[in-house]
């Protein structure tokens, strides 16, 4: 600016200047600029190659040119225009603060402590980022797209719009969606070290999404065709899960709550954990116990579509009851003390049914081929329709009763035995032995 003529103050306005790092030293330091002055906030400026420019103290600049390499300490540096980093940016545990473009296509971004860079605009490219300390936010109050590559820690914020990621994404720490944003995983697989902190929404489509640290949902996880695959501790409480089509959730470690499940018609929870697992009381459309160990029901448990224990894995009822609408297929265990069981759908028993006090109510077609019932107490297994098999089926204990209209009664031995269900024709379908007591209902005809 400058006094005019009748020495009235006026204001020439020159724009931006653009100012040029010739040396290595701090920022403060005039003689350090091709200018010998210090550049304002408004100013561009370029950090020649070779040369290092060291914040001390908060800056703003607008665009600025790294070809050389840029120290942020424990500074705050805002950048409201451009970023284009041909050189390096070390941050040990400040922040850069980016409103425009971000290019660091041939350069490398370090972060030496725990320092952020938060990215308002488009992210053309990280260069070669380091994945040891600091956190990457996309903040852009519009849609952003979260270039492919490993981060150390990634936040997704502002208030609104969504992230969508551009390739393969990997964070060696943790993973922030705050409330409001979405991630969109968009095709591509996502994979986060550290803790996994859900309060916006996270979108999960046809991919994978491997969470190694703890997971905490308080937002919403929507998936379609992909998986999650939560491999350590699982909260929900207070989120939402949502199932749109035949995507999988599988959980290796401790569940503490599914939050708001919904899977109608779509979609299958796994607890895959090797070792023992609480399987939290909850409606499900597809349920699965996998890897090992003792699956222990929490609380009620209602599938509404298949159950499947796999090989070497049980799951305990405790005193809870269990109701399947359709398919069960049980290759491993399912222990039922005195608690109910209802199996509305097949049932195909590859593996161990042992029951104490409680009851097995299979109301559908059952399949114990190859197959093991144990009946250690006063327990009860009853048969509404077809059975193919009883497998290899224990005699010390238990009644087992067929019950449906007309039915067909499979030919060994039995503890006690009664032809139930208040009407039709029970036939034996070979020799039959009965340890303990034989009983037919009235209005019920066995024939032998």
């Amino acid at each position: 600016n400058s006094w005019d003529i009748d020495q009235s103050l006026s204001f020439w306005d020159f724009g931006e200047m653009l100012f040029t790092f010739v040396a290595t030293g701090n920022w403060d330091i005039a003689s350090n600029w091709g200018q010998n002055r210090l550049p304002a906030q408004t100013d561009n400026i370029i950090v020649n190659s070779g040369q290092t420019l060291t914040l001390n103290g908060d800056k703003t600049i607008n665009d600025i040119d790294v070809d050389g390499t840029l120290v942020v300490g424990s500074d705050a540096f805002t950048v409201t225009g451009d970023c284009d980093i041909d050189g390096s940016i070390a941050v040990t545990s400040g922040t850069v603060d980016v409103d425009g473009v971000f290019d660091a296509t041939g350069g490398s971004v370090t972060f030496t402590g725990a320092g952020n860079l938060t990215l308002d605009s488009t992210v053309t490219s990280l260069g070669t980022l380091s994945t040891a300390n600091g956190t990457v936010t996309y903040n852009g109050d519009t849609a952003q797209t979260i270039v492919a590559g490993a981060y150390p820690s990634l936040k997704a914020s502002d208030a609104a719009g969504i992230k969508t990621l551009g390739g393969t994404v990997t964070v060696a720490g943790g993973l922030i969606i705050d409330a409001s944003v979405t991630v969109d995983m968009n095709g591509n697989t996502l994979g986060v070290t550290g803790t996994t902190d859900i309060d916006g929404v996270l979108a999960v489509a046809d991919n994978i999404l491997t969470l190694g640290g703890a997971s905490n949902l308080g937002g919403t996880m929507t998936i379609s065709t992909g998986t999650v695959d939560a491999n350590g501790s699982f909260d929900a409480t207070s989120g939402t899960i949502t199932f749109s089509d035949a995507g999988n959730l599988n959980l290796a470690g401790t569940v503490t709550d599914l939050g708001t499940l919904t899977s109608v018609g779509f979609g299958t929870v796994t607890y895959d954990g090797a070792g023992d697992q609480a399987i939290v009381e909850d409606i499900y459309y597809n349920l699965t116990a996998g890897s090992g160990g003792i699956k222990t029901l929490g609380g009620a448990v209602t599938v509404t579509n298949d159950l499947t224990i796999d090989t070497d894995v049980t799951i305990a009822m405790d005193t809870h009851d269990l109701s399947v609408t359709n398919t069960t297929d049980i290759d491993g265990t399912l222990a039922v003390a005195g608690n109910a069981l209802t199996l509305n759908g097949e049932s195909d028993i590859d593996g161990t049914i042992t029951i104490s006090t409680g009851t097995v109510d299979a109301d559908s077609s059952f399949d114990g081929t190859n197959g093991t019932i144990t009946i250690t107490g006063a327990g009860n297994l009853t048969l509404s329709s077809t059975v193919t098999s009883l497998g290899t089926l224990s005699t010390t204990n238990g009644t087992v009763t067929y019950d449906g209209v007309d039915q067909t009664v499979f030919s060994g031995d039995y503890y006690s035995l009664t032809s139930g269900g208040g009407s039709g024709t029970k036939t034996l379908g070979g020799a039959v032995t009965v340890a303990g007591d034989f009983t037919t209902d009235a209005g019920v005809t066995t024939a032998m």
